[in-house]
């Protein structure tokens, strides 16, 4: 379980310490955030089973886009097909195919993908 924060429009640090501060309770294991000129993300993360840790956030190949996540993909298999991603399961390799899905498929990416 985790907790997520983020902004569009001003990128402000202090905005968004305060905000994922406010979810530090979510997952006290660790924080990470990400800023740009108009897009801030945060994630507090407590670690998953068999997982020290994640370091968040992911950034696709070319590093125009970068995810936040915490959730599980049931349809792991067949997207990591449509991807070419192979590897280990678990939320590490999940974050990286919907990253890899909004790349291959931009916004139409949520219609494929199926889990919580």
């Amino acid at each position: 379980m985790s907790g997520i924060a983020g902004m569009y429009g001003s990128a402000d640090r202090n905005k968004l310490r305060h905000m994922i501060g406010k979810v530090e309770h979510r997952g006290p294991a660790g924080r990470c955030d990400y800023l740009d000129g108009t897009v801030a993300i945060a994630q507090n993360w407590g670690p998953p089973d068999g997982m020290d840790r994640i370091y968040y956030p992911f950034e696709n190949k070319d590093g125009t886009a970068r995810i936040v996540f915490d959730g599980f993909l049931t349809n792991r298999d067949e997207l990591s097909t449509l991807t070419n991603r192979d590897g280990p399961g678990g939320l590490e390799c999940d974050a990286r195919i919907v990253l890899d899905m909004y790349g291959k498929y931009g916004l139409d990416f949520v219609s494929h993908l199926r889990g919580m």
